[in-house]
């Protein structure tokens, strides 16, 4: 059965599936759903913690891209960073440090309850095409850096 269970949660959200629906709140007060958001060509989809000193690190890092700042100016990527953990006060008070032309939300729909995600380590992030089929499923930094070079010297 563990293995079983293991498999199972490998594939959960793999590259080439559809990924997983949920929904959210936005900074702004509005509920969305992951499939019902404005469509764009890509969505960095980066599941984060306010209190994780590492997500600091990387959403920094990301914030400080120049060719993922040029991807979402130009509207080829959506950057949804998702607060999937239970402290919504905490997400209140942090939400604006995040870039202005990212969606950031508050999960309001149990990703962690309902195991809709494996979130191993925060921070966690997807690559989605417009149809919100996984591209990449928690890649490495480098690989991730790579990804959005690619995306940006097709611009």
């Amino acid at each position: 059965l563990r293995p079983a269970a293991q498999l199972a949660t490998a594939r959960k959200n793999g590259p080439g599936t559809v990924a997983a629906d949920f929904s959210y709140v936005t900074r702004d007060g509005r509920r969305q759903t992951l499939h019902g958001a404005p469509a764009a060509r890509r969505t960095l989809l980066l599941f984060y913690d306010p209190s994780c000193e590492h997500c600091e690190e990387e959403i920094a890092a990301l914030r400080d891209n120049d060719m993922l700042g040029m991807l979402v100016s130009g509207g080829a990527l959506r950057v949804l960073a998702v607060c999937a953990e239970e402290d919504r006060a905490l997400w209140e008070r942090t939400k604006s440090d995040l870039p202005a032309d990212w969606t950031v939300a508050y999960d309001v729909s149990g990703i962690l309850q309902k195991e809709l995600y494996v979130l191993p380590a925060m921070p966690t992030i997807y690559v989605l095409d417009s149809d919100n089929t996984v591209v990449l499923k928690d890649p490495r930094m480098d690989v991730l850096y790579g990804w959005i070079a690619d995306e940006a010297s097709g611009l």
